[in-house]
């Protein structure tokens, strides 16, 4: 569900949120210019489509099938982006076989609350769709004496809308609608 869950998970691979989205550093690879015109050594992709910068990377991690991190250079596939390697999110099509629905909510110290859902809805033998939404939010976990504010809060909401034409086994066509906000602080800028 987030990018230090991943980090978890994968062996040689870092990835840390920051003020300008995340820093991403596999074997050992990283690179700290996070602005507009920096060049990140890390490829991320979201289906497929590529995200210019890591400013949103890791943003929209829910209702996915599969994380695919490829180590190494990644650059025949990739593009000069990928010096690291790179990273796909693959994220649950529409199921035309059935209609489907399942949430989540969860909440916790810090104020925070989270709520997840999707709505898997065959339109036809041929047409489908799948909303999938998620809202996370918590207040700040670091509290600074100097201003008397707090820090390393979230304020996520999004929502990803697919529509799967599908009229024979060879063709298929998809639609995709994404949209996000991405509010709050987050850590205010310190070196992580």
């Amino acid at each position: 569900t987030s990018s230090t869950d991943l980090s978890n998970v994968v062996p040689n691979f870092s990835a840390m949120p920051n003020a300008n989205g995340s820093t991403v550093a596999i074997r050992g690879i990283v690179s700290t210019q996070q602005t507009i015109n920096g060049v990140s050594e890390v490829s991320y992709s979201e289906d497929g489509v590529g995200l210019i910068t890591m400013r949103d990377a890791f943003d929209g991690m829910y209702d996915i099938n599969r994380v695919e991190v490829l180590r190494g250079p990644q650059g025949t596939l990739y593009g000069a982006n990928a010096n690291a390697g790179a990273i796909n999110v693959i994220t649950n099509k529409p199921d035309l076989s059935r209609t489907s629905a399942q949430g989540s909510i969860g909440f916790g110290n810090y104020q925070a609350f989270s709520t997840s859902g999707v709505l898997n809805v065959p339109i036809s033998d041929t047409l489908g769709l799948r909303f999938a939404a998620d809202d996370e939010r918590h207040e700040g976990y670091v509290y600074l004496t100097t201003n008397n504010s707090r820090f390393d809060d979230q304020d996520f909401i999004g929502g990803r809308l697919h529509l799967l034409w599908k009229p024979s086994d060879s063709f298929s066509a998809l639609l995709t609608y994404n949209t996000f906000h991405n509010g709050g602080d987050g850590d205010g800028g310190r070196a992580s």
